[in-house]
C-alpha cells in the first residue's frame, strides 16, 4: 500500500517537525 520512499519521506518529515517543536519550547521556557 505504502511504497517505501513516500514512508521514508513522511517519517524524515515528521521528525523534522518534532525537532522544531522542541527547539521553540526550548525557546520560550
Amino acid at each position: 500500500m505504502y511504497d517505501p520512499g513516500y514512508v521514508n519521506a513522511m517519517s524524515h518529515f515528521y521528525r523534522g517537525e518534532l525537532s522544531r517543536i522542541m527547539v521553540w519550547r526550548q525557546r520560550l521556557d
